[in-house]
């Protein structure tokens, strides 16, 4: 296949590559979304077992006004459920068993889940240095503020039922932006919560956390029917050059070379 002038090419069908393909093509015409996989959402992914809705990937998300607004464009603002406040209880697997985490500091002082050693780097997360802001990891940036025991007993499997992601790859001013920010206004991410709590200041949005009895799958399918072309599924982006005044890229998939 040839060659073709496109507004945009996005590599990756996930839900990010679908918002943005979407917002895109409002304003650059022609948008190729590709993706080598063989079917579009990325890591949210949802099966039917015996009658059971199994996730593969995240199986909640937080509403913010955004969200809203897009769920309700796609007329999908009546299939979400808000989770029940009893839901807020959460699980980690630690030697084999499951441990409450606890909801509050107090709660976390008294429990198991960290040693004391990891409590008290956690008291000391006020006086650690405020980093550079040079685009760190989530994993990066939770061992320098709250220690390496907190990524991986906390942080770590929660990142994992919510974003089904590598804590080394996802970076921390897109999935922590709030807790970014408060160590550059206040240097301190307990700090800086304090403040907001105080200010007495929320997020707008739907708050708490939220799912679909059919699972999260089918949003990322419904966010794929509303593209003018769907995504290239089986295709990967096989180079990237900048020729002076725009960028070339090569694909290569079932439609040929391109």
């Amino acid at each position: 296949m040839g060659t073709a002038d496109v507004g945009a090419v996005i590599v990756g069908a996930g839900i990010s590559g679908l918002a943005a393909a979407l917002e895109l093509q409002q304003s650059m015409g022609e948008v190729v979304l590709v993706d080598p996989s063989d079917r579009p959402g990325g890591v949210l992914r949802t099966d039917h077992v015996a009658g059971f809705v199994v996730e593969r990937g995240p199986n909640t998300f937080r509403a913010s006004a955004a969200l809203r607004e897009a769920l309700f464009g796609l007329r999908l603002d009546n299939e979400i459920l808000r989770a029940r406040p009893a839901s807020r209880l959460r699980y980690v697997l630690r030697a084999g068993e499951l441990v409450a985490v606890p909801l509050s500091p107090f709660g976390l002082a008294r429990s198991d889940l960290l040693s004391m050693r990891a409590k008290l780097r956690l008291l000391a997360e006020p006086f650690v240095r405020r980093g550079d802001g040079a685009g760190e990891s989530v994993a990066e940036f939770v061992r320098r503020r709250l220690g390496p025991e907190v990524l991986t007993r906390l942080v770590g499997p929660f990142l994992t039922g919510v974003y089904a992601g590598d804590e080394e790859q996802l970076g921390a001013g897109t999935v922590f932006a709030s807790l970014v920010e408060h160590e550059r206004r206040h240097r301190s991410i307990a700090l800086g919560g304090l403040v907001q709590a105080l200010s007495r200041r929320r997020p707008r949005g739907l708050p708490g956390s939220w799912s679909a009895p059919k699972g999260l799958g089918p949003f990322a399918r419904a966010l794929a029917r509303q593209l003018a072309d769907p995504p290239a599924l089986h295709t990967r982006a096989t180079e990237l050059r900048w020729l002076g005044s725009r960028w070339r890229v090569s694909l290569s998939g079932p439609a040929g070379e391109r």
